[in-house]
């Protein structure tokens, strides 16, 4: 998460993280839905899905804010992002 999703980041790699993050989720709440698992198992899962949520939520904002880069999108956008993500944008 600090190298792919830190405070430099890029569409392509959130776009692998996201991908790569949700497969290790699904290979984990697999295994502990055949097998059980102890906290560690489910802490391990857990984890990898919240990764997987703040890269996607990374991937969609296509700028740079606050302490976090896009390097695909460095400038900061006021007129399309000064919103909540989840808000519709108008314009």
């Amino acid at each position: 998460m600090w190298r792919d999703a830190g405070l430099v980041r890029d569409g392509v790699t959130l776009a692998a993280l996201a991908r790569d993050l949700d497969a290790e989720a699904v290979a984990l709440e697999t295994s502990l839905d055949e097998r059980g698992g102890n906290p560690a198992d489910w802490q391990a899962a857990n984890l990898a899905r919240v990764g997987g949520l703040i890269a996607r939520a990374a991937l969609r904002r296509e700028e740079s804010r606050g302490g976090h880069r896009r390097g695909d999108f460095p400038d900061t956008d006021d007129v399309h992002w000064r919103i909540h993500v989840g808000e519709q944008r108008q314009g």
